[in-house]
């Protein structure tokens, strides 16, 4: 496996050992938006919702 060009001067193992860090850090959830705060204000949601409910319920219903 080669060094990434953007990261000249990191090695591989460095790298690796970044991302591991990251992989077993305690997660936490951030900008998260609850679904009623999503729908209340805008309609657009809505919109999206009715639209992929009814192409689903097309694909369903012709296959």
């Amino acid at each position: 496996m080669e060094e990434i060009d953007y990261f000249k001067g990191v090695s591989n193992q460095e790298f690796i050992d970044y991302y591991k860090v990251d992989l077993y850090s305690r997660m936490q959830i951030t900008l998260y938006t609850y679904p009623n705060e999503m729908t209340e204000e805008d309609p657009g949601p809505w919109e999206h919702l009715n639209r992929c409910q009814g192409i689903l319920y097309e694909y369903l219903y012709n296959t």
